[in-house]
């Protein structure tokens, strides 16, 4: 499962994670966290083209909008895991 904030694979990194589909092809489950900061809610990748990739990969998508009734991220629990990024992917591919 990969899970980040705002919206995926979008060209304005202030709105999310500037990503191409084939940087993330196999990934199981992709969610987006439709949150950046106070002020700024990103709409989800529904309807685009990114979308229709993960749609004809199979690809489990969910769109999570904290703040809105029924939605709810545990932030306390992100906060508090261990990133795992180093031990994954070698330097220098991730920042």
């Amino acid at each position: 499962m990969l899970a980040g904030p705002g919206r995926w694979a979008t060209t304005s990194p202030e709105m999310g994670v500037p990503v191409s589909f084939s940087e993330i092809n196999t990934v199981s489950i992709l969610c987006e966290i439709l949150s950046m900061h106070e002020g700024l809610v990103p709409e989800a990748s529904l309807g685009t083209h990114f979308f229709n990739d993960l749609v004809e990969s199979d690809m489990v998508y969910c769109a999570v909008h904290p703040g809105k009734e029924g939605s709810v991220i545990d932030r306390e629990f992100f906060d508090k895991a261990e990133n795992r990024l180093t031990s994954l992917v070698p330097y220098p591919f991730f920042i």
